[in-house]
């Protein structure tokens, strides 16, 4: 009982869940909102070190960059 995917890791879930195809799908969907999320965090947490360097004047156009909206 192999895989048969041209993806790896189809062919990893292919090899722990054998047949059940719901299995697979639904661990592929956990991996690729796991991957969103994080991908998602990754971004907030760079805007906000480069917030936080242009608001120290550690970047060119840094007064630009620090700028905060006041209705937001």
């Amino acid at each position: 009982m192999g895989g048969s995917s041209q993806s790896a890791i189809i062919n990893v879930f292919q090899i722990a869940f054998g047949d059940n195809i719901a299995a697979i799908e639904g661990v592929s969907v956990l991996l690729i909102i796991n991957l969103f999320f994080a991908g998602f965090s990754s971004l907030t947490v760079t805007s906000r070190i480069m917030f936080a360097i242009a608001r120290d004047g550690g970047f060119p156009f840094s007064e630009f960059l620090s700028q905060v909206n006041k209705t937001t």
